[in-house]
């Protein structure tokens, strides 16, 4: 009992909107990440915020002891860190959203000190901000070899950008992960498109996920995220005005500016760009494939299926190439020709842009305080009834399409297309009649098998 009162009157230890796990001992975050700097890879886990909270009695009889500190962590993506101060911005956020005690608690926690970890996934480093409260922050750099060396303007760059890339990408399986807005102000998106420029030459260092084409200087983490980025949100026109300027030093960045140029409605400049860098460099695979894709948007199918034929052989590990050719064949209902590339393309497993974090084994963690959802308020309660029906029923099983990913995803929807133009009967018809299927073989193993008994039988 005596447990469970002073249990109750004890403030909580929970931030006000941002989950955290509690570590068995402190510090055991940041050592474990510190061990595994050397393993990380693409472009690292995400950014890590670890905190050290005390409890701060209101009053304190003589024959009490104090209570340790207590360590938290939690990721965070999205946030601002382009500079220290936004860093010690970001502590601030966190102080004032620390959960104030009640009335009737016996004191309340307080944050003690901070960690801020964001990886350089140019230099393969952790670039740290600890803070202490009341006090100062120190910024360092540390190695995978635990060496702490001073943090210059291009390491902090370096570090600000592989944050970003890291939000632009496929968010982590985490549970205490704060997500904040990417990229929310005009000052930041400069920032962003500034650094892009000057960090174009090192992106090769960043490696890439196969399903985006081969790995070089056109395509890799840093290239294709910036693409994906302006693409998504379909602004074409800066992405354009970003890329060009790039293009006239490195040919293959062609590809990307006539793509979003065919997008703007630019058609005839974006091939004529596009057939004044291929008559320079016929090798270039990747801007095969951009013409290719123009061609397959512009419904001229028969010449896409040899464009990409031709970026195939000239780099048949090219899953790009690859996809692209297995469109175009779809496109002409070549459903046969079209499963038989889908059976030989070297297509490969998704690596992420983020990696494992580094972190140790998640113990216990916090809850904030649940509010109500404002999209709930003024639900309509016949909508509650209508959501009620199906309570106790059993949920239908996960379907395992749904946790596919590209390339095997773009593959899969390939087939549902096949399926929906000829129907399933069809589409196994066609696949019985190019492929030697298992039971086939089985089948006639079995039927050789019963005819060489009856003869042996005939025969004795």
């Amino acid at each position: 009992f005596a447990k469970l009162r002073t249990k109750s009157i004890m403030a909580s230890d929970a931030l006000d909107d941002t989950p955290e796990f509690i570590e068995r001992a402190v510090g055991e975050a940041l050592l474990a990440r510190s061990i595994s700097l050397d393993t990380f890879s693409a472009l690292g886990p995400e950014d890590l915020c670890c905190l050290v909270k005390s409890y701060e009695r209101a009053w304190l009889p003589t024959d009490v002891a104090s209570l340790p500190p207590m360590g938290y962590y939690h990721w965070v993506v999205g946030a601002d860190v382009s500079c220290a101060a936004a860093v010690s911005t970001y502590f601030d956020g966190l102080l004032r959203k620390q959960q104030a005690s009640s009335w009737y608690a016996s004191g309340q926690y307080k944050i003690k000190s901070a960690t801020f970890c964001l990886y350089n996934a140019f230099q393969k480093v952790d670039v740290r901000c600890e803070a202490s409260f009341p006090g100062t922050m120190k910024v360092f750099m540390l190695d995978g070899k635990g060496i702490r060396s001073e943090v210059t303007e291009e390491i902090w760059q370096q570090a600000y950008m592989s944050s970003v890339l890291r939000s632009l990408n496929r968010l982590p399986k985490l549970q205490c992960l704060k997500l904040l807005p990417i990229l929310p102000t005009v000052a930041s998106e400069k920032l962003f498109t500034d650094l892009t420029k000057t960090l174009f030459w090192k992106g090769r260092a960043l490696g890439c996920d196969p399903s985006s084409g081969a790995h070089d200087i056109c395509n890799n983490w840093l290239t294709v995220s910036v693409n994906s980025y302006y693409t998504n949100l379909c602004r074409y026109e800066q992405l354009v005005q970003l890329f060009e300027p790039l293009s006239a030093a490195e040919p293959s960045m062609v590809g990307h500016v006539a793509v979003a140029m065919h997008k703007l409605g630019r058609a005839s400049e974006a091939q004529a760009m596009l057939d004044a860098a291929i008559a320079k460099d016929p090798t270039l695979g990747p801007l095969l494939c951009a013409q290719a894709e123009i061609l397959l948007m512009s419904g001229q199918d028969k010449q896409a299926v040899n464009c990409t034929r031709e970026a195939v052989r000239l780099c048949p590990s090219d899953v790009r190439a690859w996809a692209l050719m297995i469109q175009a064949y779809g496109k002409l209902k070549a459903w046969d020709t079209m499963l038989m590339l889908l059976n030989e393309a070297p297509l490969k497993d998704f690596r992420p842009a983020v990696t494992a974090t580094g972190a140790p084994r998640p113990h216990q963690r916090t809850y904030p305080p649940v509010r109500p959802d404002p999209a709930r308020i003024d639900l309509d309660p016949r909508e509650e009834e209508e959501e009620g029906l199906f309570d106790g029923a059993q949920p239908p099983e996960d379907l395992p399409a749904a946790n596919l990913t590209e390339p095997w995803l773009g593959a899969y929807n390939m087939l549902v297309e096949a399926m929906n133009h000829i129907g399933w009967d069809k589409l196994l018809e066609i696949r019985a009649a190019v492929f030697l299927m298992r039971e086939d073989v089985e089948q006639h193993n079995k039927e050789q098998q019963a005819a060489a008994a009856a003869a042996a039988a005939a025969a004795a």
